[in-house]
């Protein structure tokens, strides 16, 4: 979850260039995606992020704040749960990787493991495939802080922001 000026810093970075236009159509759709989360029957977020997200500033120091405290917002949502991945951690099953998991209501749907990076994407729906990567998910999960030390946690980052 973003809000408006990280998610224009974010797409601003891209490796090909967007007109400003582009960059706020493709910011409108981010903020359309988002309100899945907060709006009536919410979907359900589980993330697990790496400390260097946390640390790397986008947008400037303000814009890098607002972010943060919005991160700590979400995470009191009953239906957010944000985890920290710190540095101390060391190596982790998912190091260079970045998947998202898709569960769904039906038990009998597979779950999906989405592998992207700013070049390529792809969905795995197969039990063969995903489950390397739904147990090294698990993993990443009981490594990382729990929700109210990750929020500590993303708090004093955001505080030492000026």
């Amino acid at each position: 979850s973003c809000t408006a000026d990280y998610s224009e810093a974010l797409l601003a970075s891209a490796p090909h260039a967007h007109s400003p236009d582009e960059l706020r159509e493709r910011a409108a759709v981010l903020g359309t995606r988002q309100q899945r989360l907060v709006g009536e029957d919410p979907l359900e977020l589980w993330a697990v992020l790496d400390e260097s997200a946390l640390r790397r500033v986008v947008g400037g120091p303000a814009v890098m704040r607002q972010q943060l405290e919005h991160l700590v917002l979400m995470g009191y949502r009953r239906n957010v749960t944000i985890q920290v991945l710190p540095f101390g951690v060391g190596a982790h099953p998912l190091m260079g990787d970045r998947i998202a998991v898709f569960s769904f209501p039906d038990e009998a749907d597979p779950q999906v493991v989405h592998l992207g990076d700013s070049a390529n994407s792809r969905f795995l729906d197969k039990p063969a495939d995903t489950g390397e990567y739904l147990a090294a998910f698990e993993r990443v999960c009981a490594l990382a802080l729990n929700p109210k030390e990750s929020s500590a946690f993303v708090s004093e980052i955001a505080d030492g922001l000026h």
